[in-house]
């Protein structure tokens, strides 16, 4: 067994991650057709819940810190660390970080993620298109308590406020408008407003528009915040104070037009996410690309496949006859087998702009390992007989082989109950001892790198090696990745995606695990693999109803998060291949906590 002394006589410190932007990366996502279809339609979220309203409630409650006098804070990813304050209470804000850190690649700051999230989640809901700036810059601690205006609160102590972050009266009622014709209060957090479970700010509770304004004017008392004055609740007129501050000229200018309402807001919202530091010089506008695309490989106890790809078309609607997406080999071969690549019909949405997409997965198997894929290619033919072409490569020298049976977390006695890593990779044939295989990883001090053993052979396209950290609660390990650095000096990695790979997300490996050697020995993994071959009937399992054999191994499948309704390549589900997320396999179906 490894012991600690052992692993860190073997790490190694690298330099911090920079949190300048990539801009190609933020071009990308704001099109990302995965990225998109959380806030996509405006009403999604779920049971009392609206993910759109989230994302911009998140920006301003990051940018609520900003002094403009001071030139500090703003929109810099504070948020995260202000979860536990009372004013942002609820599962709301924790479910906004976890679903922008799926997306969140190496080089992106998480403010220019929650800054795009707003303007995402505006042009989403039929709201006017933000310009996106980037180059903000994560603080990586909390901006402060009581910065927020809170609906008890006072209007003069709310006009103050947005007074520091350099609004006037009348700007401050905008943008109050702004933020709250999406969304509403939750009677789980704010009892004392509403018994509703999602009471909702105005009627139009799926659409950024004036209605917030019309209801204002017209007195229809829908706003759980736009109530009339009660000395005993000051909260349940938040609204209806603070839109009148200024004799409520600027809400019936809202109310009578719907232009003058969109021009203000987007003039407003793009203030509000341009709130930083004074040392800070945001970069832009960006523009998305008119044609990209991602997606993201994976290997999966031995089955290469990829997660669901997205193409899309920004702001190209009506001008082309033909969109269609294909794939080469490894070897830069076309790609001819029709059953690999299963390409979904074209859909529409939009972020002020149309952006038209085609999702694609894998098709009824997995992808032949001695082949590979070296891209998938994106074909646009245009109405004027032009071509426009896309190519998005992939290099699957190196792969982290996820899954419970290769990379997961390990806990037992004979690791006296700690919570161990296992991490395994596939890295392409030949084999070469000057070779280097690494894990690099993210701790709570820092990036490090810790060699991998090699293990040997998988089969005849790919070798095994292996990396197992004994404890990684007790260095604060929270990503990975593979890296290679081949005797040639070329270099590969798997990152997924520069997204990296969560700790969180990683299953118990099976039953029987233990630690692998460091001699070129099959791991256990693959010891249990082939046994498994020797003995599985070719009939399922025998221990009833709801159990399969799927990849040579008995499973529940009511209850397996990597074979849910059934094995994963016979109609059933991989859970953990649709989300970073919380994801459960509960009576064969998954279920994705938002």
């Amino acid at each position: 067994m490894l012991v600690a002394g052992i692993l860190f006589s073997l790490l190694s410190t690298l330099a911090t991650v920079t949190q300048a932007s990539d801009a190609d990366k933020l071009r990308r996502l704001m099109v990302d057709s995965r990225f998109l279809q959380i806030v996509t339609p405006c009403k999604t979220g779920g049971t009392n819940r609206n993910n759109a309203a989230e994302w911009l409630r998140t920006a301003f409650h990051d940018a609520v810190d900003h002094d403009a006098a001071a030139g500090t804070g703003g929109v810099d990813g504070s948020i995260d660390y202000e979860l536990d304050f009372e004013e942002n209470k609820g599962i709301a804000f924790p479910s906004v970080m976890t679903q922008y850190k799926f997306y969140q690649q190496e080089d992106v700051s998480l403010s220019d993620i929650i800054a795009l999230g707003a303007i995402v989640a505006v042009g989403a809901c039929g709201g006017p298109m933000i310009p996106m700036y980037h180059g903000r810059q994560d603080v990586f601690q909390n901006g402060g308590t009581g910065r927020l205006p809170l609906p008890e609160g006072s209007t003069e102590s709310h006009i103050e406020i947005f007074k520091r972050m350099g609004f006037t009266t009348e700007e401050m009622i905008g943008l109050v408008a702004c933020g709250h014709t999406l969304g509403g209060v939750h009677a789980n957090i704010n009892g004392h407003i509403t018994s509703q479970p999602y009471h909702h700010f105005d009627t139009t509770v799926d659409g950024f528009d004036n209605s917030i304004a019309k209801g204002h004017i017209e007195d229809t008392r829908v706003n759980p915040i736009g109530q009339p004055w009660d000395p005993n609740n000051p909260a349940v007129s938040s609204d209806t104070r603070t839109f009148a501050a200024d004799g409520n000229v600027t809400m019936r200018g809202f109310a009578e037009s719907q232009d003058k309402f969109f021009n203000t807001c987007a003039d407003l919202l793009e203030r509000m996410v341009n709130l930083a530091p004074s040392s800070v010089s945001l970069q832009g506008p960006l523009e998305p690309f008119p044609i990209s695309a991602t997606f993201w490989p994976q290997m999966r106890n031995g089955a290469y496949s990829f997660l669901t790809g997205s193409a899309r078309l920004y702001n190209l609607k009506g001008q082309w006859s033909s969109f269609d997406i294909t794939y080469t080999n490894r070897d830069g071969s076309a790609g001819t087998d029709a059953s690999l690549l299963s390409v979904k019909d074209v859909q529409e949405m939009s972020i002020g702009k149309p952006i038209e997409y085609r999702n694609f997965n894998m098709g009824t198997r997995s992808v032949p390992p001695e082949s590979g894929i070296g891209s998938v290619v994106i074909n646009v033919r245009m109405n004027d007989g032009s071509t426009r072409q896309e190519v998005v490569e992939l290099d699957d020298t190196i792969m982290v082989d996820i899954g419970n049976q290769y990379t997961c977390k390990y806990t037992g006695a004979e690791n006296n109950n700690a919570n161990g890593l296992n991490v395994s990779m596939a890295v392409l044939a030949p084999y070469n001892d000057e070779d280097k295989v690494e894990v690099r990883y993210k701790s709570s001090s820092g990036e490090h790198t810790l060699a991998a053993s090699y293990i040997g052979a998988r089969d005849a396209t790919y070798n095994i090696y292996n990396v197992f950290i004994p404890d990684m609660d007790a260095i604060g390990l929270t990503k990975f990745g593979g890296f290679l650095t081949r005797a040639d000096g070329s270099t590969h990695k798997d990152t997924k995606d520069d997204v990296w790979y969560r700790t969180n997300t990683l299953g118990k490996c099976v039953a029987g695990a233990t630690i692998p050697t460091a001699v070129p020995t099959p791991s256990a993994a693959l010891a249990r693999r082939a046994a498994a071959k020797k003995t599985a009937p070719a009939s399922p399992c025998s221990a009833g109803a709801g159990w399969a054999y799927c990849n040579d191994r008995c499973v529940n499948i009511l209850s397996d998060i990597e074979h849910c309704g059934g094995c994963s390549d016979a109609g059933g589900v991989d859970c953990g291949s649709l989300t970073d997320g919380d994801v459960q396999c509960i009576q064969g179906k998954c279920v994705v906590a938002y």
